[in-house]
């Protein structure tokens, strides 16, 4: 049946019909500051730039939203917190000046702990960026940090589909409690399947994908399992 010109232009090509709801792409202020050979030391590759000729891709998942929360506060509402840190900053001059402590170091912490929230801000923005899950129709791309040094990242590309796409929960701590209040998990991925161990199972060889919400885990296991 032939397209009429209208139905052509409206045409969605398969490479941009890509189901992900709940993993957006994520911009990078990186891009911005770092040549691209040096910056994909440290962060992945655009996904487009990674798939192979004939290669589509069919979801791209990042950590669950909390990862990231601080730099988004951070960044995205930066006129707002230097308004409010000026505001806490007279507030804690005043008061030591009328209860005889330091005036000018109570005025100044304020300010240090914005330096420090914005430092932290930073750290947690590149760990977001290093851990990504793409699936395209032929292999799984997982990029993650280098092991033996955080700032480097890694990819590791998987030709065969895992045989154990498993949801866990995140050691006891702050992380836990995020993934019980938000849904998210840790994501397991093996090729070699499960261990089992005085009645219990554990996945054998997996890589471990830290805060994967639980539409994005779902939506993998449809994808790789169908």
């Amino acid at each position: 049946m032939t397209q009429t010109p209208e139905q052509e232009n409206t045409a969605v090509p398969e490479a941009d019909n890509i189901n992900r709801p709940h993993a957006r792409p994520v911009g990078s202020l990186w891009g911005r500051v770092l040549p691209p050979h040096i910056q994909h030391i440290f962060i992945p590759l655009d996904p487009h730039e990674q798939l192979l000729p004939g290669e589509t891709m069919q979801l791209e998942i990042h950590l669950a939203w909390y990862r990231n929360i601080v730099a988004v506060i951070i960044y995205g509402y930066t006129p707002a917190l230097l308004i409010a840190t000026a505001a806490l900053s007279f507030i804690g001059w005043i008061t030591a000046r009328f209860t005889g402590l330091d005036n000018v170091l109570a005025a100044q912490i304020p300010f240090y702990l914005l330096i420090v929230l914005a430092g932290y801000g930073v750290y947690e923005r590149f760990q977001y960026l290093q851990w990504r899950l793409i699936k395209t129709n032929n292999r799984i791309i997982i990029s993650k940090p280098q092991s033996d040094a955080w700032y480097l990242v890694d990819n590791i590309d998987m030709n065969s589909m895992p045989k154990i796409v498993d949801a866990n929960w995140a050691p006891p701590g702050v992380r836990r409690l995020l993934q019980m209040a938000t849904g998210a998990r840790d994501l397991y991925i093996s090729l070699s399947g499960l261990q089992f161990e005085q009645g219990s199972a554990r996945v054998k060889d997996a890589i471990v994908i830290p805060d994967i919400t639980a539409q994005d885990a779902r939506r993998l296991k449809e994808l790789v399992f169908k």
